[in-house]
C-alpha cells in the first residue's frame, strides 16, 4: 500500500499550520514516524496545493494538486503518479493539518484494511469532552427562536441553530437518555475529521463525482505520551474557521526540540538551611 501526505489551505486552521515552517516540519516528521510503524506501507510522496515553506524531507517527491474539491484533487494527483510493477491500487491519504495523526490510530486503521473493501474508507475518531456535541453545547430556550436562528441575550450577538435542527438523531438520543451529569458520563461518539482515509484507485471513476466513504474504521484510543505534542494538544478540537496563535505553538515546538542541558557529574550537596518562615498558609 502506498501512502501520500496531503497539505492544503482549505480552512483557516490548516492555513496557519501549513504556513509555519516550524509547525509544518513537526507535522511532516511525526507523520513519517507513524508511517514507519506500518511495515507494509510505502511512503510515496507529498501532495500539496501551495508551495510549502520547508524543503523536501528524506528525498520525498512532491506533487502539486489542482484546484477543486479536495478529495478529487488528491486522488487526481495520485492517479498521475506511476504505480510500481506490483500494480498496487490501494493508497492511504493522510492530512496532518486536518486532524491528529498518531501511531495507534494509523496502525489499527491499516490492520483493518486487508484489503481495502470499497472505493473510500474513512477513519473515525472519538469526540473528546471539549468538542462533544452533547456537552457544553449552546442551545437557547425555545422562546428565543426567531427566523430560523437563535439569539442568546447573555452571549451578545452570538447566533446558533438549535441542535434539533442540526442533528435530529442526536437530539432524540439526548432526550431519551437525559443530559449527562458530567463529561465523564458522556457516551462515546465518533466522527470523520477528514485526517485519514484509504482508497481503492481501481474503483475510483476517472471522471465525475468522487464517491463518499461508505465504511469507517473507529479509532477508540487517544494519542499517548510517545506521540507528537500537537496530536496531544486540543488543537484539532478548535474551530477550523478561527485563527489560532501559531507563534505560541512554534515557541513550544522549538523549546521541545532544543537540546537538553547535560547533567553535571558533581555529587549532590545539601544547601545550608535558612531561618524558618513565620508565615502559615491556611
Amino acid at each position: 500500500m502506498r501512502a501520500f501526505i496531503s497539505f492544503g489551505y482549505y480552512d483557516i486552521r490548516e492555513q496557519q499550520l501549513v504556513g509555519s515552517p516550524v509547525i509544518l516540519r513537526h507535522l511532516l516528521d511525526e507523520t513519517l514516524r507513524c508511517l514507519g510503524r506500518c511495515p507494509d506501507v510505502r511512503f510515496a510522496g507529498v501532495v500539496h496545493t501551495h508551495t510549502l515553506p520547508v524543503e523536501p524531507s528524506r528525498g520525498a517527491p512532491y506533487f502539486r494538486m489542482l484546484g477543486g474539491e479536495r478529495t478529487r484533487a488528491e486522488l487526481t494527483a495520485i492517479a498521475g503518479v506511476p504505480a510500481e510493477a506490483d500494480g498496487d491500487n490501494e493508497v492511504l491519504v493522510l492530512r496532518p493539518g486536518q486532524g491528529a495523526i498518531f501511531a495507534d490510530r494509523l496502525t489499527r486503521f491499516r490492520e483493518s484494511l486487508t484489503p481495502v473493501p470499497s472505493p473510500l474508507v474513512a477513519s473515525a475518531i472519538r469526540f473528546s469532552s471539549l468538542s462533544h456535541p452533547l456537552w457544553n453545547v449552546q442551545v437557547a430556550d425555545r422562546r428565543f427562536l426567531c427566523e430560523g436562528a437563535i439569539r442568546q441575550p447573555r452571549c451578545g450577538t452570538v447566533r446558533v441553530a438549535p441542535l434539533s435542527q442540526i442533528c435530529p438523531e442526536l437530539w432524540t438520543r439526548a432526550q431519551a437518555k437525559g443530559p449527562a451529569n458530567g463529561s465523564q458520563y458522556l457516551d462515546n461518539l465518533y466522527h470523520d475529521d477528514g485526517a485519514l482515509y484509504a482508497a481503492r484507485m481501481d474503483m475510483i471513476p476517472a471522471e465525475g463525482v468522487i464517491p463518499t466513504p461508505t465504511e469507517a474504521v473507529i479509532c477508540q484510543t487517544d494519542p499517548g505520551a510517545g506521540d507528537g505534542m500537537l496530536a496531544r494538544l486540543p488543537l484539532f478540537q478548535m474551530s477550523r474557521h478561527q485563527a489560532l496563535d501559531a507563534v505560541r505553538l512554534e515557541r513550544l515546538l522549538e523549546k521541545l526540540a532544543a537540546p537538553k542541558p547535560e547533567r553535571s557529574d558533581e555529587p549532590f550537596r545539601a544547601r545550608p538551611s535558612g531561618p524558618a518562615s513565620n508565615r502559615v498558609h491556611c
